[in-house]
């Protein structure tokens, strides 16, 4: 995805080629590929970012929904919460919180 931003067209064969692969490979469950999956959908594919989209419900069923954790995600492979759940809310408000950087 970095490639796009040196030059390479997002309509290049080989972007999108690793864009479907990207799309179908990524786990959610992972705080990293989570975000970097919904931010390299969202600016290169829609129609995959929904479908991306659509598995991360899953996640959002997760956050602490009571306590003094309330709002949280509990730690994901080795990650701190903190880490987790920023990784978690910039993921699911890519719709909201970025602006599409290539057309």
């Amino acid at each position: 995805f970095c490639r796009v931003f040196t030059g390479i067209p997002r309509k290049d064969e080989k972007m999108i080629q690793a864009t479907e692969r990207l799309a179908q490979a990524a786990d959610p469950a992972d705080p990293w590929c989570q975000y970097w999956t919904s931010y390299c959908l969202f600016q290169m594919n829609r129609k995959l970012w929904h479908a991306w989209y659509a598995r991360l419900e899953d996640v959002a069923k997760r956050q602490v929904g009571d306590g003094r954790l309330t709002g949280s995600w509990p730690p994901a492979w080795g990650h701190s919460r903190a880490t987790t759940t920023a990784l978690r809310v910039l993921s699911l408000q890519s719709i909201d919180r970025y602006a599409r950087l290539l057309r």
